[in-house]
């Protein structure tokens, strides 16, 4: 029951972003958030702090306007105050100067308690990066903008005891 809630409730979440409120994001953070995204580029990045989480996401929403995410799988497991979400995605968008976007992706989220304790993003870098050099060369300088919060940090890798 509390896994179906929760499947709901991301799944409204990412309508909410389609429909331009990226904010429903930004409000499920808890108070010690982390919040990374691969690449090496002016969404790239750590941030671990609300503030920097916020202003990511502002940028994105700048970058990326008219983006619409179509859920294809939200798989979750563990219990309430240590929950896994993995929600795999289908990006369209497109921008009157520079055409058409496409990605694919999955969002890694770890929950306490419905309020998300971190959130890693992984999609096609190339087609983004694609993306962010066709709107650089249109006029747009934000794409090529420093990334927000630290620079982007290889994902820790799980220690296999081999016996």
């Amino acid at each position: 029951m509390y896994r179906r809630m929760v499947k709901r409730r991301i799944t409204k979440t990412f309508d909410e972003v389609s429909a331009g409120n990226y904010q429903a994001v930004v409000e499920r953070f808890g108070t010690q958030p982390v919040h990374w995204f691969a690449g090496d580029h002016a969404l790239g990045g750590t941030r671990d702090n609300l503030p920097d989480i916020e202003t990511w996401y502002a940028r994105w929403a700048r970058l990326l306007p008219d983006l619409a995410f179509d859920v294809t799988d939200v798989m979750v497991a563990g219990p309430p105050w240590r929950m896994k979400v993995a929600v795999e995605w289908v990006q369209t968008g497109e921008a009157d100067r520079v055409g058409a976007y496409r990605n694919t992706g999955v969002h890694i989220i770890q929950l306490r308690w419905t309020r998300t304790v971190s959130q890693r993003v992984h999609c096609d870098t190339a087609a983004l990066a694609d993306y962010l050099h066709r709107l650089r060369a249109s006029g747009v300088r934000e794409a090529s903008a420093d990334p927000i919060g630290a620079a982007p940090t290889p994902l820790p890798q799980r220690r296999r005891d081999v016996s």
